[in-house]
């Protein structure tokens, strides 16, 4: 048998170790490339390149393993397993990594175009991004189709700019620089127009959040943001934030590279249609629509409302429901406004919904009451990562089959008790109706552990490795031996979702067969 490359036709491939099986070394996954190399003793050896994680470093290897015949229960045979021919339809394959506090996304396509949706606020999307996109260089750079920044909050963008930081990394050793740079040329960069200002002005005194944006103009009783951003990268550094500073100085050095389409993202609230951002995916039968944020003009000029902070809800009395939200809040404007994106692709349609909010939800539940849009969604990507602002009408119109919630406090400084058990309760009762247990997965919890024991003398924090501080004493350790990732993949027509475990021979995983608006769950096809 001559050597031929192939894509996974199931759902779940064990590759062991040897022919006769020996230790599993990973499961493929439906839609997977490998090589098959041929056959040996009544299996076929492969190739392929294995992604592993574990403390902040992501690498790729490229091992031979076994794939043993199917059991005769499963219906299957060995060369139902491969498929040599492009599937028709392909399968769009979804990665939410989890990067602690924060949101990223990396989507591919079946013809190879790539998508990243947001990257966190430090290293980790990163180096699971360089993993996966090996061999780059400054001279060979990785074409990534589009970068979609939500919003300007940190936790959302500043690890798009450490994959501009990696270039310049330098590692103990050259193996581990090689693991951890990655070169990329963004075509595409899009935003949602709100670019933070510094939270001080050049007198030192504290801005005000009304002036967190730039321009403003009244109407209605109403502020509305106006100085809506283009191109971030075109302001003056002491009109930006240091997150924003950062990206900044990464967008302008990827552009020395080429070319690249940078707009602000927004949906009319009159419904005029515009230029389709994501025309690039149409030959592959992907639409993408952008609900949010929903655009106001004002004094003829597009413009963004400025949004309140909310009342608690144990603090609401009945019947007060117009006076919710409180005030002019800078992060609520900010969250509230994040690009809102819908996948369609064939009968699966994904939700991304960023860090929207109740009053945002509020107004999105509204459009899609009146059919001005549909956010009714097989899969949801939870706002927020699943916060205590949130609105239940807008769960029930998403209606989703499988929710993702991207959340990891990794610190006391960044604890928000996220995803609130409130939220969690709510995307249960407000899930696909037909089904009796629609999935509920957070990135965090899709990360396993390795107890290590007692330490002593260990190094604290410092900015260099040279750096070695004093004793520290004794303390109970864990290491991180896996960052969880949840995996999406779909057809159009049969919707797979799966995590990996601690144990190389268990995944947590779930297929679907979608009928219109039914989601009918279907038994996992292993090989």
């Amino acid at each position: 048998m001559a050597a031929f490359s192939a894509r996974v036709a199931v759902d779940l491939v064990n590759v062991f170790s040897a022919p006769a099986g020996g230790r599993v070394i990973t499961t493929l996954a439906w839609g997977d490339t490998v090589r098959v190399l041929g056959t040996s003793q009544g299996t076929l050896r492969v190739e392929l390149s294995l992604l592993t994680t574990g403390g902040s470093a992501s690498s790729v290897q490229n091992v031979v393993g076994f794939v043993r015949p199917p059991s005769k229960a499963s219906g299957f045979t060995l060369a139902d397993l491969f498929t040599k021919q492009k599937q028709e339809p392909g399968v769009l394959k979804v990665d939410f990594v989890d990067v602690q506090q924060g949101d990223a996304a990396l989507i591919e396509t079946a013809g190879g175009r790539v998508m990243l949706v947001d990257g966190g606020d430090n290293q980790l999307f990163a180096r699971y991004v360089a993993a996966r996109y090996q061999g780059t260089s400054s001279q060979r750079r990785k074409a990534i189709d589009c970068i979609v920044v939500t919003h300007g909050d940190a936790d959302h963008f500043s690890g798009l700019t450490a994959i501009h930081d990696s270039e310049a990394f330098k590692g103990l050793n050259p193996g581990e620089e090689l693991r951890k740079k990655l070169f990329i040329h963004p075509k595409r960069i899009y935003h949602n127009g709100l670019a933070k200002r510094p939270g001080k002005r050049k007198n030192k005194t504290t801005r005000p959040d009304k002036e967190m944006f730039g321009a403003t103009r009244k109407s209605g009783g109403r502020l509305f943001v106006t100085g809506l951003v283009k191109d971030p990268s075109t302001l003056g550094p002491d009109e930006l934030n240091e997150p924003f500073k950062r990206w900044r100085q990464a967008v302008r050095a990827w552009k020395k590279h080429g070319a690249i389409d940078v707009r602000r993202l927004s949906r009319r609230i009159d419904g005029t249609p515009g230029a389709d951002p994501f025309a690039f995916l149409a030959d592959e039968g992907i639409e993408v629509e952008v609900l949010g944020p929903l655009e106001h003009r004002v004094g003829g000029k597009p413009a963004l409302p400025f949004l309140g902070k909310p009342v608690p809800k144990a603090e609401r009395d009945p019947g007060e429901a117009q006076t919710l939200f409180k005030g002019l809040s800078a992060s609520h404007t900010v969250n509230g406004h994040s690009i809102v994106l819908r996948l369609k692709y064939g009968s699966c349609r994904m939700l991304l919904a960023g860090d929207l909010n109740e009053e945002s939800e509020a107004f999105l539940t509204e459009a899609h009451g009146k059919g001005d849009l549909d956010l009714t969604s097989e899969v949801f990507k939870v706002p927020h990562h699943g916060s205590a602002d949130f609105s239940v009408p807008f769960l029930r119109a998403v209606s989703p089959a499988v929710s993702v919630i991207s959340s990891g406090d990794e610190s006391e400084l960044k604890e928000h008790i996220h995803p609130r058990a409130s939220l969690v309760g709510g995307l249960s009762k407000q899930g696909r109706a037909t089904l009796d247990e629609p999935l509920i997965l957070v990135t965090e919890l899709a990360a396993f552990f390795k107890v290590e024991g007692w330490v002593v003398n260990d190094r604290q924090k410092v900015k260099h490795k040279s750096q070695v501080s004093a004793r520290r004493g004794e303390w109970f350790a864990f290491s991180r031996k896996s960052f969880g990732i949840v995996k999406v993949r779909t057809d159009g027509r049969r919707l797979l979702v799966f995590t990996y475990s601690g144990k190389d021979d268990m995944k947590e995983a779930y297929a679907f067969k979608l009928q219109g608006e039914r989601v009918i769950p279907e038994k996992v096809r292993k090989g």
